[in-house]
């Protein structure tokens, strides 16, 4: 159901890119300070926001996934096939990944036995807890969280490649302040 593509992606579309950026920042900020707690006790502050944070990128990823399949993308100068392809690849490698990562993180606490309240007001229920379940997410959270940093590392030195090396626009289509 995609159209053409357009020059630059749309104001709605960027903002989501950069609220996700700023989001991801806090996230990883909350990740590496968390407040641990006993298996069956309530998470603490930080573990709460961590997993409010994840949700909310999850559910801004799962908006972005959508779009770049119902609405068009805004189009890639002339690079190089293999660029386009790789960019393509990136892309949904990270869109996947934001929406994979939470859902291992709440899964894995869930069943843990930890009681989340997200955003200071809305309680997770618990699972029953399955160890194996556990122990396989808390894996998958771990992993995909250094993969998550190197695809980022990736989309940040790419975009910064095409605009101070190649000069060819491609960052300029995300950009919110345009010339």
């Amino acid at each position: 159901m995609s159209t053409a593509p357009t020059q630059s992606y749309s104001p709605a579309a960027i903002f989501v890119h950069w609220l996700v950026a700023a989001l991801l920042v806090l996230q990883y900020l909350a990740g590496w300070n968390l407040d641990g707690h006993d298996a069956g006790a309530p998470a603490g502050p930080i573990s709460n926001l961590h997993a409010s944070l994840g949700l909310t990128i999850a559910a801004l990823a799962l908006y972005r996934l959508v779009r770049r399949f119902t609405r068009p993308v805004a189009q890639l100068p002339n690079i190089a096939r293999w660029q386009q392809q790789a960019a393509e690849a990136t892309h949904l490698a990270l869109l996947l990944m934001l929406i994979v990562m939470p859902v291992a993180g709440v899964v894995t606490a869930l069943n843990e036995g930890g009681a989340f309240v997200l955003f200071g007001f809305v309680s997770l229920p618990l699972m029953t807890p399955s160890e194996g379940l556990a122990d396989l997410m808390e894996e998958t959270h771990e992993i995909g969280a250094t993969i998550l940093l190197g695809l980022i590392g990736l989309h940040v030195v790419a975009a910064l490649y095409h605009q101070f090396i190649l000069g060819d626009g491609v960052m300029k289509r995300m950009l919110p302040f345009r010339r």
